[in-house]
């Protein structure tokens, strides 16, 4: 089984080093990485893709040609890999992320996406904790109910998804262009009973104020999260 781990980069590289040994550290090595650079405005950010890709054959670099092409749609089309991953600029893996990944697609042979649990942290991944992105059955299991009950703390539905690269199984159509990130994958597989929820924190997030991934939701319940971590 072969991942094949997507990552868009624009201006930021403060976590660059950090990011390139949780890739590298992962005990399960069968993986590919594309990469990309989403017009930045920092010129040190393409220099430094364009090292990364020349230094490994397992690297890719792949230039867009509008702004935010891949953001809503990661580039399957450039991938020989059989699971597809997103994996954030300013976010890391934890080194068994994709062994514990492969286990449970070879295991759950129906099941088309999976995610975990994580960490998020203030300004970046070593900073303090703001918060546990973690799954909350409680007595409901539909994506949209998760989140509009959330309670104690409990961000709904994990995070760093990976799916299977056969996307087109569910979009017949191709109308994914449509969709926000990988969400409305998420629904649709779990609505067919194809999303399986690991209860392990495999992945710790940034929380940046100039982040375009920082959501007002995070803010409702970091204060209780902080606190059960704590307790």
């Amino acid at each position: 089984m072969k991942f094949t781990i997507f990552t868009s980069f624009y201006n930021y590289l403060e976590n660059f080093d950090h990011l390139v040994n949780s890739i590298f550290s992962q005990t399960y090595q069968n993986w590919e990485w594309i990469i990309s650079d989403d017009f930045s405005e920092n010129p040190e950010v393409l220099p430094a893709l364009e090292k990364l890709s020349s230094s490994s054959s397992k690297i890719k670099l792949i230039k867009p040609t509008y702004k935010k092409e891949f953001y809503w749609n990661p580039p399957i089309s450039e991938s020989t890999g059989d699971i597809f991953l997103v994996q954030d600029s300013d976010d890391i893996m934890h080194p068994k992320l994709l062994e514990v990944y492969k286990h449970n697609f070879d295991k759950f042979p129906k099941v088309q996406m999976i995610s975990t649990n994580s960490i998020l942290k203030w300004n970046n991944v070593h900073g303090e904790v703001h918060s546990f992105r973690m799954i909350n059955y409680g007595n409901r299991c539909n994506f949209i109910d998760k989140l509009n009950t959330a309670v104690d703390g409990e961000y709904n539905i994990g995070d760093c998804r990976a799916w299977r690269n056969n996307i087109t199984l569910f979009d017949t159509n191709k109308k994914w262009n449509q969709c926000a990130e990988d969400i409305c994958k998420t629904l649709i597989n779990e609505e067919k009973g194809m999303l399986l929820y690991l209860p392990r924190i495999l992945h710790t997030y940034s929380h940046r104020e100039n982040s375009i991934s920082k959501d007002k939701v995070y803010g409702e319940f970091a204060a209780i999260e902080k606190q059960n971590m704590i307790d």
